[in-house]
């Protein structure tokens, strides 16, 4: 029997142009986390993201180029694909206790940072 445990990862890539307000954007990211993990982000607030979710997630369905790069990202990462309204419909069931939970579950202390600087 094998036994495969799924990494789940979270990526976030801040632009810019001094180290001073890399280390800031650093600060504002890991207290955005905290907050997720400590809070429940309110009614009104998550209403808006679900509606800005909801136009990014039909937009990804009409031009050749969003479908392209929808279908390719797909491929590469193995995901399965659903029913696209299904599939939207479960995204926009999440409710603010789910993102706290999930928040606790995933979003602990460990993390890698990458400082990239160019010539």
């Amino acid at each position: 029997i094998e036994v495969r445990k799924e990494l789940a990862a979270l990526k976030i890539f801040i632009l810019n142009n001094n180290p001073l307000m890399a280390q800031r954007s650093k600060k504002a990211v890991f207290s955005e986390l905290h907050k997720l993990r400590t809070n429940y982000i309110p009614d009104e607030e998550l209403t808006k993201f679900k509606n800005m979710f909801k136009r990014d997630y039909v937009s990804q369905y009409t031009n050749s180029l969003s479908k392209a790069l929808f279908f390719s990202e797909t491929f590469i990462t193995r995901k399965i694909l659903l029913n696209p309204s299904e599939e939207l419909e479960k995204y926009l069931a999440v409710t603010p206790v789910d993102i706290v939970r999930v928040s606790l579950k995933y979003f602990k202390a460990n993390s890698i940072i990458l400082d990239i600087k160019t010539k």
